[in-house]
């Protein structure tokens, strides 16, 4: 009778685990915890900063334009990094900055969310197939599209969702 009680608990606290453990893990594959680890996103994003990120939105549907998302970038032949952009250009899009002003397709974007001012580097192309154009927020020290290029959608994995 005793051992019956023993097994009886032991299978229902057995079950309990084994459904914590599949809720955890749907939960994150639907919403990704990170910390931020750079300061190309200030003032929305701060280095330390915990955020949110899910991978499943992009795996159903495409990055759309000004999203926060994370991606993986080869720059100047390092290795693939993470980093955390906001999309500015989709394919077909035509970006040009000059004299710190960023426009996609011929319209001036309000931009009410970045640092600083856009005056490193000037651009003027289309977006290529496949492709998005990424900037970090804090425009006068973000490492972006400006100096890698374009980034391949498939290398943009998650968007962030929120941040604490």
């Amino acid at each position: 009778m005793r051992n019956s009680k023993f097994l009886k608990e032991a299978l229902e606290w057995a079950k309990s685990i084994v459904i914590a453990i599949i809720i955890a893990v749907i939960i994150l594959y639907f919403i990704w915890p990170t910390r931020v680890k750079q300061h190309s996103m200030e003032d929305t994003l701060k280095s330390g900063q915990f955020i949110f990120a899910s991978r499943f939105l992009y795996d159903i549907g495409e990055p759309e334009l000004y999203d926060i998302a994370i991606m993986k970038v080869d720059y100047e032949g390092t290795g693939e990094k993470r980093l955390v952009k906001r999309i500015i250009g989709l394919e077909g899009d035509h970006i040009v900055i000059k004299e710190g002003v960023v426009t996609v397709n011929g319209i001036v974007l309000e931009e009410n969310y970045i640092l600083g001012d856009t005056t490193i580097g000037s651009v003027d192309l289309i977006v290529e197939r496949g492709k998005a154009f990424v900037m970090g927020d804090n425009r006068q020290t973000s490492i972006d599209s400006r100096s890698f290029g374009t980034v391949f959608l498939e290398k943009i994995y998650a968007k962030v969702l929120f941040q604490k």
